[in-house]
């Protein structure tokens, strides 16, 4: 069996829903020590109640997606910097209460997905994902949009649906971001 095929395989299953934790992390150990690591592009560790980035992940450099989604994750560990050619995160489902900023060292991230979390604000430094072009941010708890948003000039979709804003926000929003599709519900008069 070739190595491309050997990771195609470890690809499927990986994507496979496992009831035990553990069986998916033992099972990615073994193979990324069997196959070649860099031949793996799409990892998916989807609704395994992980607290954690599994650890191991640090060895997969060359993954390209990144499911992480329907977990417990309350933050993002900094090696995540090293995964250098990731192109597309899903953190949709998780903890997290602020957002992680260890993801704006990865300059090729085109799709970040952090909806239904719990985060409140985005950094300033936003910007520094210069090829994002989508960013979900569905069902959290932001208050603050930083002007830097309206650097990120390869954005073409932000969804905000489920985002509590007042009836001026949108219309300031769809202003500064006038080439981006944005998802929202209706705007209540509840804040301003």
């Amino acid at each position: 069996m070739t190595k491309n095929l050997v990771a195609l395989f470890l690809t499927i299953i990986l994507c496979h829903n496992y009831s035990a934790q553990s069986s998916k992390v033992l099972l990615l150990k073994d193979l990324s020590d069997t196959i070649s690591i860099d031949s793996v592009i799409h990892i998916s560790f989807v609704k395994e109640k992980l607290d954690s980035l599994p650890t191991i992940l640090k060895r997969f450099n060359k993954v390209q997606t990144l499911d992480l989604s329907k977990n417990n994750i309350k933050s993002i560990p900094i090696w995540i910097e090293e995964l250098k050619d990731l192109h597309q995160i899903n953190f949709d489902k998780n903890k997290l209460d602020k957002f992680p900023i260890e993801l704006l060292k990865l300059n090729l991230l085109d799709s970040l997905q952090l909806s239904r979390n719990k985060l409140t604000e985005l950094p300033d430094s936003i910007n520094a994902l210069k090829n994002l072009t989508y960013l979900d941010l569905w069902d959290n708890q932001i208050t603050y949009f930083p002007e830097s948003l309206s650097e990120l000039k390869n954005l073409k979709i932000l969804d905000i649906r489920g985002v509590t804003y007042g009836p001026t926000f949108i219309e300031n929003l769809e202003t500064s971001l006038n080439w981006v599709k944005i998802l929202f519900d209706e705007p209540c008069t509840c804040v301003e």
